[in-house]
């Protein structure tokens, strides 16, 4: 399991490659509500200061409340997962 201290970290580090976030277009999305694990994940093309990215955000839907699992974004032949975890 990711720490919340690590998780902020690699998320710190992305927008400091990447540049803020200016807009997001969701392309698709799935949902596996299986038992007790409950997961959502949205592919789309997001727009960050350095350019266009493909981004895929996984989310746990199986607590109180929704919380972001894993994010990757695929920029050129970049791909960049926190927490490294693909799906």
């Amino acid at each position: 399991m990711v720490t919340p201290d690590r998780w902020l970290r690699e998320c710190h580090g992305l927008q400091t490659r990447l540049g803020k976030c200016q807009e997001f277009k969701a392309a698709q999305s799935n949902e596996y509500p299986v038992g007790h694990v409950g997961i959502i994940w949205i592919r789309g093309t997001a727009m960050f200061e350095s350019g266009e990215a493909s981004v895929r955000l996984d989310w746990d839907i199986a607590n109180t409340r929704p919380m972001l699992s894993n994010v990757q974004v695929e920029q050129a032949d970049n791909v960049i997962s926190i927490p490294g975890f693909s799906g």
